[in-house]
């Protein structure tokens, strides 16, 4: 996954600020590289053992992005007690945007920021025909 350094810097302080569970939306103007990070409001069905996205605030985001060229390049929440991978839960949500997304739109990040020490693990979904396959990949801080 390729961030800027501004975006990455603001990520990480947004998820310092925050409580474990935490997430948001990865956006970019710059082709492949994440430019724009909104933090999630929490909804009333928000708890706080799990991320559950507030899918009307996101969508409303994605759509105002949409509306001055930019691109909705996936979803980040914080993990805690060092759980580095996807819950079943994180998996099926994946698993669900992917679906929701229109063929064109072939991978999407997902990461994990790791608490305490808020280490970004970064995630890949892939979609390959209509299987989808998450995948670790590499943070490129550009």
């Amino acid at each position: 996954m390729k961030i800027s350094t501004v975006a990455y810097n603001h990520l990480n302080s947004l998820i310092r600020a925050s409580p474990p569970e935490t997430g948001g939306i990865l956006g970019s103007n710059d082709g492949d590289v994440i430019t724009d990070i909104v933090l999630d409001i929490p909804s009333e069905t928000t708890y706080t053992c799990a991320y559950s996205p507030n899918v009307t605030f996101l969508n409303t985001c994605i759509s105002n992005w949409q509306s001055n060229g930019k691109h909705f390049k996936g979803v980040f929440h914080s993990h805690f007690f060092g759980i580095k991978t996807p819950s079943a839960a994180d998996k099926e949500y994946i698993i669900n945007i992917m679906h929701a997304m229109p063929d064109s739109i072939t991978e999407l990040y997902f990461p994990i920021f790791v608490l305490p020490n808020r280490e970004l693990i970064c995630y890949k979904a892939i979609r390959a025909d209509l299987d989808i396959q998450l995948t670790q990949d590499a943070l490129e801080i550009i």
